[in-house]
């Protein structure tokens, strides 16, 4: 998942997990109002199309900037043989792949990628032209020459029967999009959890996430990572403790957290996140989407993926894959490897709990102001009379040409499990950049 102060957030950390990696290739702002409408290719779902990424406007192309890209944090090394799935979204043209790498995925089928579409579409709505993306499959580090890359024909976002983006990169809802491939990848495809495989990916279950994202140590490795993690339940999810109102049971699912010291992290974004069978292989039940801003693999809030085994992106995904290439790509009647589960413990109130929901409140303040460029949270410290103060910074704010930044400053208490926040001042903004 990602950890990135700036909006829009692939709440990578986005993802924490994220959240999290954003796109690789951003644009510059469009016109406010100017959603794109995409021409509705084949129904593949109830009021779900498959449309053609190459229609969107064109992001304008960056160098990558893995400073700014999500590692597993908390992970340990591994090799693509026991992942063969996975691969890597790197930016076309030369060099090393550990120099151009910006996003994972996951081999569904030969010629087939799943991805989130945060990684192809930035905040404006633009797209990465597929020209300007390659895959690298069956590679364990990303600076040799092992397995193959392999050009993108095209890729495909879900949209409604108007043509509008089902992905909401405010809300990063309907994370996922599908990439073709111009030859069939040097990995092993993995399957989709089917309907009557729930148990493998219920509260409590082991799973897997892998990429070469951002590390605990805030480096970005090589050789691709792998952490284990837990599944986290809806209903902690969503809690008040958690993610609350962000969390989208239908389109959303949590890994992790409770201060494991795992988590997807910047440059993990797109990867998969795989559920073990007791039959010995693996069904992938999420895509790495978004999570905390908070050092990887540190934050007690669980990383959030895109529900891709359960309807409606399930169906969705399996009909546009055999729309696209003609492979079923969703599997069933396996079984969990620990029959059960439970939900891990609510976080409870502290300074690094204060901290992570001071950087979400900032955030998403920064979010609805169209003025704000970046965001801070930071000097918490409990207070004598109970609780944890915390201050809040949205920055870069630009008027008629000048800048400013605005300041406030937040309680926090816990009141059974619930946490409250109290704003202790207004906001109070001065020309200047921070």
């Amino acid at each position: 998942m990602e950890s990135m102060a700036r909006k829009p957030r692939v709440r990578v950390r986005v993802a924490g997990v994220f959240v999290c990696a954003t796109a690789l290739l951003l644009a510059a702002a469009s016109p406010a109002g100017a959603a794109p409408e995409l021409d509705p290719g084949p129904k593949v779902a109830p009021g779900v199309y498959l449309a053609s990424g190459s229609e969107l406007p064109e992001a304008e192309p960056r160098p990558p900037d893995r400073g700014r890209r999500p590692q597993v944090g908390g992970g340990a090394s591994t090799t693509v043989q026991a992942w063969p799935w996975q691969v890597a979204l790197v930016a076309s043209g030369g060099g090393s792949a550990y120099g151009r790498q910006f996003c994972g995925g996951s081999l569904v089928a030969p010629t087939l990628v799943l991805t989130a579409a945060h990684c192809m579409i930035d905040g404006d709505l633009n797209g990465t032209p597929a020209a300007n993306v390659n895959v690298v499959t069956g590679r364990t580090r990303l600076s040799s020459s092992e397995g193959t890359e392999v050009g993108v024909a095209d890729w495909y976002p879900f949209v409604d029967a108007n043509g509008n983006l089902l992905y909401d990169p405010d809300e990063t809802s309907w994370d996922a999009v599908l990439i073709r491939l111009t030859s069939p990848g040097s990995g092993s495809p993995i399957t989709i959890a089917g309907a009557d495989e729930a148990a493998l990916w219920s509260a409590g279950q082991t799973v897997f996430a892998t990429g070469w994202g951002e590390t605990t140590g805030g480096s970005y490795p090589d050789v691709l990572q792998v952490g284990q993690l837990a599944m986290t339940g809806d209903a902690l999810c969503s809690s008040r403790n958690a993610w609350g109102s962000q969390f989208d049971p239908q389109l959303m699912v949590c890994a992790g957290g409770s201060n494991s010291g795992r988590d997807t992290c910047p440059g993990d974004s797109g990867g998969p996140l795989a559920a073990p069978s007791a039959s010995g292989g693996y069904r992938l039940v999420g895509v790495t989407s978004w999570g905390q801003d908070a050092p990887c693999g540190r934050s007690s809030l669980p990383g959030v993926y895109a529900r891709v085994a359960a309807d409606p992106m399930r169906s969705s995904i399996g009909a546009a894959a055999q729309r696209l290439v003609g492979a079923d790509v969703v599997g069933a009647g396996s079984e969990p490897t620990v029959p059960g589960g439970s939900p891990g413990p609510a976080p409870s109130l502290g300074t690094d709990r204060a901290l992570e929901l001071t950087w979400t409140y900032s955030k998403r303040q920064c979010r609805t102001d169209r003025f704000c460029r970046r965001y801070w949270a930071g000097s918490c410290a409990e207070q004598g009379t109970g609780g944890i103060r915390c201050k809040v910074l949205n920055l870069e704010k630009s008027r008629k040409g000048r800048k400013f930044r605005c300041s406030r400053r937040l309680l926090w208490t816990q009141v059974g499990e619930a946490i409250e926040r109290t704003n202790l001042s207004r906001w109070k903004c001065r020309w200047g950049s921070w």
